[in-house]
């Protein structure tokens, strides 16, 4: 009886466990998805290119 008990607990956590990893595969799966989509849609023009570039070089000279 007692073994029946301790099997049971066993799956039953087993069952848990393989039921959230396959959650978790799920959602980063969607999650890589939506990266793709916002890497396509974000787009940067030349005057934040060139604000992004000035920024760079700047944190580059200062001494932090």
């Amino acid at each position: 009886m007692a073994y029946e008990s301790v099997i049971l607990f066993i799956s039953f956590g087993w069952f848990i466990s393989v039921s959230v990893i396959f959650l978790m595969y799920v959602r980063m799966k969607q999650l890589s998805e939506e990266l793709k989509i916002l890497k396509y849609t974000i787009e940067i023009s030349d005057d934040e290119m060139s604000g992004l570039e000035r920024g760079i070089a700047d944190f580059k000279k200062s001494n932090i």
